[in-house]
C-alpha cells in the first residue's frame, strides 16, 4: 500500500470518447504516467485514432478515475514501440511532491535484470487504480 499511496498521483487515467460517423459513441482508455507537470505517457492502442472520428476528445484524471478531467490537447505517437505522449492542456503544478517521473529510467539491463519483481499502478478496464505485482521475465 505505500507504493500505490506514494506514487497514485502520478497515475493517470486516460479516456478518450469518439463520435464516428454513424454517430455512434465510442469510449475507451486506460491507464498513463504523469511526467513533469503537463504530460502523460501511455500506449499508443490506449487512444483511438483521430481520424476514424466526425469528434474526439481525450482526457487525464490524476490519481482516480473520479477526479476532474483534465483536457489532452495534442498527441504525438510512436506506434512501431506502441507509446504515446499527451501533452495536457494545463500543468498540474507540484503532484504529490513529486515534481517528476518517480522511477529513474533504466537503460542497462543488469540494473534490473531477469526475475527483479516490480510493480505496476494502473486502471485495468472499468476499475479504478489497482495494484499488481510481477517479475522481469525477458529482456
Amino acid at each position: 500500500m505505500q507504493i500505490a499511496a506514494r506514487y497514485n498521483v502520478r497515475t493517470v487515467h486516460v479516456q478518450y470518447v469518439g463520435v464516428l460517423y454513424n454517430d455512434k459513441q465510442e469510449v475507451g482508455g486506460g491507464s498513463g504516467l504523469l511526467i513533469g507537470d503537463s504530460l502523460v505517457l501511455t500506449n499508443s492502442h490506449v487512444i483511438g485514432r483521430e481520424e476514424n472520428y466526425k469528434s474526439f476528445e481525450v482526457n487525464a484524471r490524476l490519481g482516480s478515475r473520479n477526479a476532474n478531467p483534465i483536457k489532452v490537447t495534442a498527441i504525438h505517437r510512436d506506434d512501431a514501440r506502441d507509446l504515446a505522449l499527451l501533452e495536457l492542456s494545463q500543468p498540474v503544478g507540484n503532484s504529490g511532491g513529486a515534481s517528476r517521473c518517480p522511477m529513474p529510467v533504466i537503460d542497462d539491463n543488469q540494473q534490473a535484470p531477469m526475475g527483479t519483481q516490480l510493480y505496476l499502478l494502473g486502471y485495468p478496464l472499468d476499475l479504478d487504480l489497482s495494484i499488481s505485482s510481477g517479475l522481469i521475465s525477458n529482456q
